[in-house]
């Protein structure tokens, strides 16, 4: 709903890159969740950095890269 509305675009483009940045550190505790789905039969392989999700990756480099963003 945020993309269509033209409140929606324009709350999305007053955030600054920096802050959106921050937001994929939530895919952390995802992978972990997924990852213990897996071992549990609850999720197949594929949905986990096991089987080629690295999803993960970008949670644990977003910080980084939002410090170091230069605005």
């Amino acid at each position: 709903m945020l993309f269509v509305t033209k409140n929606g675009r324009a709350l999305i483009d007053s955030l600054p890159i920096k802050y959106l940045g921050y937001l994929h550190i939530v895919r952390i505790p995802v992978e972990i969740a997924l990852f213990w789905l897996f071992l549990n039969k609850g999720i197949p392989e594929l949905m986990t950095f096991e089987g080629q999700n690295f999803d993960i990756l970008a949670g644990m480099t977003a910080p980084s890269c939002s410090l170091n963003w230069p605005y």
